[in-house]
C-alpha cells in the first residue's frame, strides 16, 4: 500500500524538513514524528521503506520495553516473556506498522517515560531522570496530549520523598536535582520547537492544530457520541450547513483564537451536552481498533465479508488483550508491585484526559496499550502455567469485579460498534 491520510501528511512533512530546516512557518502538525522520519530519510534514502523502518523499529522496541515493565510489575520472568510476545503479536500494531502514523512513536515514548520515570523516582539515578525527560519531551513533540502525564510524575516524586526514611533535606535535594535534569532534557526537545513557533507569531506552542481540535470536538455540530467525526471526515464530505459554519471560523483573521473562543462559549452555554459528550469521549476512547481494517479495505476493495475478517484480527486482538488485562487487574493484583500498578494506571488515566476534553475514538488509545499489555501478560502467564486454566477460572468465578469489568468492556464495544455503523 502507499501512504494514506495522516501517514502521507507526516511523510511529506518529513521530506519538507530535509529541504528546509527550520521551516519558514510555524509547525501545524506536532513535529516529533516528521523529525524522526526525516532522520530515517536522511540516513537510508528518500524511499517509502525508510519511513516504514521507523514504525517497525518503534513497534519492536515497544515490545521489549513492555516486557521490562511487566517484569517490574510482577517480578516474574514468565509475565515479562508473555507480555513481550503479546506486544509483538498485537495486531493493531502489526497491521498499522507499514503506515508512518504517529501512534507507534507516541506509544514508545510513553512506555520509556513510564519505565524510566518510576525507576528514576525510586532509585534516584540522574541518568534515569535524563532518559525520562528525553522520552517525555519527544513524546510531547509527537503527541502534545502527553503533556497531561507530567503531574503524575510530580506526585510520584513527592510520594517517594515523603516516604524516605532519611528525614533530613537530602531526599528533597536529590529529587530537586533529578527533576531539574528531567526538565532540562525535556526542554532540550520541546524548547526549540516552541521558540520557532513563537518566532513565527504562533505563540509558545508545540503545534498550531490544537485549537482546531478543541473546536471540532466542542461546537453545535459535533456529534454527541462520535466526537471525532468532524476531524476525521474530509471537509467536502460534510453537510453544506456544517461546511458554512466551519468556513466562517477558518476564514477569521485569527482563526485559532476564534475557534478557541467559540468552543469555550459552547461549553459555557451547553454544560449538560458538554458533560454528556465528555462521558462519551471517555468510553469511546476504549472502543475497538478498526483503522487498519478500513485502510486495507479502501486500498484492496474487499467487501463486507473481507472487512469482517480483518476486524476479527484487529478488533479481536484488542479485545483479547483488554479482557486479559482486566482479568489480571481483578484477579492477580495481589501479585503486582503496588507502586508500579498505581503508576501505570495513573498514566493511562492522565493520558486520556485531553481526549475527554477535545474529541475521542478507539484509534487514540493506541499509545497507552503498552501500559495495558503488562497486565494482560501477567494473566496470560497464569493461564499458561501448569494447572493455570483451572486456577484462573476459579479466580474468575469468585470475582464479581472481574465479571462486571468484562461486562462493561463488552457494553462499550456494542455501543461503539452501533455508533460507527450509524455514522458511516
Amino acid at each position: 500500500m502507499p501512504f494514506v491520510s495522516d501517514a502521507e501528511a507526516y511523510a511529506q512533512e518529513a521530506l519538507g524538513l530535509l529541504r528546509e530546516l527550520p521551516p519558514g512557518k510555524a509547525f501545524y502538525w506536532p513535529p516529533g514524528n516528521p523529525f524522526v522520519l526525516a532522520i530515517s530519510y536522511a540516513a537510508l534514502g528518500q524511499e517509502i521503506t525508510s519511513a516504514r523502518v521507523v514504525t517497525l523499529l518503534a513497534g519492536t522496541i515497544s515490545a521489549v520495553v513492555a516486557a521490562l515493565v511487566a517484569n517490574r510489575l510482577f517480578h516474574d520472568r514468565r509475565a515479562a516473556i508473555a507480555t513481550g510476545f503479546l506486544a509483538a503479536l498485537y495486531l493493531p500494531s502489526v497491521m498499522l506498522s507499514a503506515q508512518p502514523y504517529s501512534q507507534h512513536l507516541a506509544g514508545l515514548w510513553l512506555l520509556l517515560f513510564a519505565y524510566w520515570g518510576l525507576r528514576a523516582s525510586s532509585e534516584g539515578r540522574l541518568a534515569l531522570y535524563a532518559g525520562a525527560g528525553f522520552a517525555y519531551g519527544l513524546g510531547c513533540l509527537t503527541r502534545p496530549s502527553m503533556l497531561s502525564v507530567l503531574p503524575v510524575l510530580a506526585v510520584l516524586v513527592a510520594k517517594h520523598v515523603l516516604e524516605a526514611s532519611d528525614h533530613t533535606r537530602r531526599p528533597w535535594r536529590g529529587a530537586a536535582l533529578g527533576l531539574s535534569i528531567f526538565a532540562v532534557a525535556a526542554g532540550t526537545c520541546i524548547g526549540p520547537v516552541m521558540a520557532h513557533n513563537h518566532a513565527h507569531q504562533a505563540g509558545m506552542v508545540i503545534s498550531t492544530n490544537n485549537e482546531r481540535n478543541f473546536f471540532l470536538g466542542n461546537n453545535p455540530y459535533t456529534p454527541d457520541y462520535k466526537t471525532s467525526q468532524l476531524a476525521q471526515r474530509s471537509f467536502r464530505d460534510l453537510d453544506a450547513e456544517v461546511q458554512q459554519y466551519l468556513k466562517h471560523f477558518y476564514q477569521q483573521p485569527n482563526p485559532r483564537a476564534a475557534m478557541m473562543g467559540e468552543a469555550l462559549r459552547f461549553i459555557r452555554e451547553r454544560p449538560v451536552i458538554t458533560l454528556y459528550r465528555t462521558w462519551n469521549r471517555a468510553t469511546s476512547f476504549w472502543g475497538f481498533d478498526y483503522l487498519s481494517s478500513r485502510l486495507i479495505q479502501a486500498h484492496t476493495g474487499v467487501g463486507h465479508v473481507g472487512l469482517l475478517g480483518l476486524l476479527a484480527l484487529e478488533a479481536g486482538s484488542y479485545l483479547l488483550v483488554m479482557a486479559l488485562a482486566l482479568i489480571g487487574l481483578c484477579c492477580f493484583a495481589a501479585r503486582m508491585s503496588r507502586t508500579w500498578l498505581l503508576w501505570l494506571l495513573a498514566l493511562v488515566v492522565a493520558y486520556e484526559v485531553p481526549y475527554m476534553i477535545a474529541f475521542s475514538g478507539g484509534t487514540f488509545h493506541f499509545p497507552v496499550m503498552g501500559l495495558i499489555l503488562p497486565f494482560a501478560g501477567g494473566a496470560l502467564a497464569e493461564l499458561l502455567a501448569s494447572g493455570g486454566r483451572a486456577r484462573v477460572w476459579a479466580r474468575l468465578r469468585a470475582s464479581r469485579l472481574a465479571w462486571c469489568a468484562l461486562a462493561v468492556l463488552l457494553l462499550i464495544q456494542i455501543e461503539y460498534a452501533y455508533q460507527v455503523i450509524v455514522m458511516a
